[in-house]
């Protein structure tokens, strides 16, 4: 059995990373609408975000390895990738996703969208009372020892 190229693993370690963060975020959101259910529509809000964020990261992802555009020897981990997708973005590449890709631009646009109503403030006492729950810290160390395992 043959070995993976380098840009055929860095991508599956990119989609298993995409992955694991999206799973922490379903027990994330639920134990945050279990421990501060009055701040359910924020909460939804907050975590609706976080996966459009991430499905914009991962469409970006996809969009540059289509098209060649992505150097593999020059990341040295995950989050330098990330930052290549985020930071590194040009607008070049944005008009063109967007021209490109139907759900690429729906993301756009609801990001754009939760982030006009934002209120950065919203959920602090409520963050604290989850960041202090036990089975939630329990789940950030899991993606955290994921993402370790994963790392390029």
């Amino acid at each position: 059995m043959g070995t993976k190229s380098q840009a055929t693993l860095a991508y599956d370690t990119f989609a298993n990373w995409v992955n694991s963060y999206l799973e922490f975020l379903k027990i994330a959101e639920r134990r945050a609408l279990k421990i501060s259910p009055a701040h359910k529509q924020a909460w939804q809000n907050a975590f609706n975000l976080q996966r459009l964020l991430k499905r914009r990261q991962s469409s970006r992802f996809k969009y540059l390895f289509a098209g060649g555009k992505l150097d593999f020897a020059t990341f040295k981990s995950l989050d330098s990738i990330a930052e290549r997708l985020d930071k590194g973005w040009t607008e070049l590449e944005e008009a063109d996703l967007r021209e490109r890709k139907a759900a690429y631009r729906d993301d756009s646009r609801a990001i754009e969208d939760l982030h006009s109503k934002w209120n950065a403030h919203a959920l602090d006492d409520a963050r604290k009372l989850l960041e202090s729950d036990s089975k939630y810290r329990e789940a950030r160390l899991a993606l955290a020892e994921k993402t370790r395992k994963l790392e390029l």
